[in-house]
């Protein structure tokens, strides 16, 4: 554990002015190397999920009119309605969003992943993270967003499945041969 992580308050900020200080004084090649290895820190921080103390804590933020006690779970069990979901999706912090889809930044890269996620939330008819998580994937969501498509023609959803399908490509994402062939075969009977 890092010495920084045990202190609190007054102490803290003292020993960040005299980090601020050493930064100063360092040559601009150290500095430069110094700048590199915190913008590394904070890119990896970035990649994984909030602790389930900082969810609370941010979900009671965002959302004001539910409040979560602080021994509740936060993960993929959780419910959020769709408005929520959309709330928390459109926060500047990723990684709640992260906690709340039980994926993390090196998952998404993964199509695999991403569309057994799908998977996942759609056997529990949670469809709304399903489709937060194919929208966070983004290019490597292309063929999770075919399995929700697939999912909604098979229970006759068709209206919900066209406006899916052209909300994937008002994202600017262009639908493989899978995509337009679950389309077709299950447009063909209407």
């Amino acid at each position: 554990m890092r010495p920084t992580a045990i202190l609190r308050g007054a102490v803290k900020g003292k020993l960040n002015k005299v980090l601020t200080f050493q930064e100063k004084a360092l040559t601009s090649m150290e500095r430069v190397k110094y700048q590199e290895i915190k913008k590394n820190r904070i890119r990896e921080k970035n990649t994984k999920q909030v602790t389930t103390a900082s969810a609370i804590s941010l979900l009671n933020q965002l959302l004001p009119d539910r409040q979560f006690p602080k021994d509740i779970r936060i993960d993929t069990s959780t419910p959020f309605s769709k408005n929520e979901l959309k709330t928390i999706s459109q926060s500047k912090n990723k990684r709640l969003l992260y906690k709340v889809l039980g994926t993390s930044e090196r998952q998404l890269m993964d199509s695999r992943i991403v569309d057994g996620d799908v998977v996942k939330f759609l056997k529990k008819d949670e469809i709304d993270k399903a489709i937060q998580l194919a929208i966070l994937a983004r290019t490597k969501g292309v063929f999770a967003w075919g399995t929700i498509l697939d999912y909604l023609l098979q229970q006759n959803r068709v209206n919900d499945a066209v406006k899916l399908f052209n909300d994937f490509k008002k994202r600017g994402l262009v639908p493989d041969p899978r995509v337009i062939n679950i389309m077709l075969s299950s447009l063909k009977n209407y």
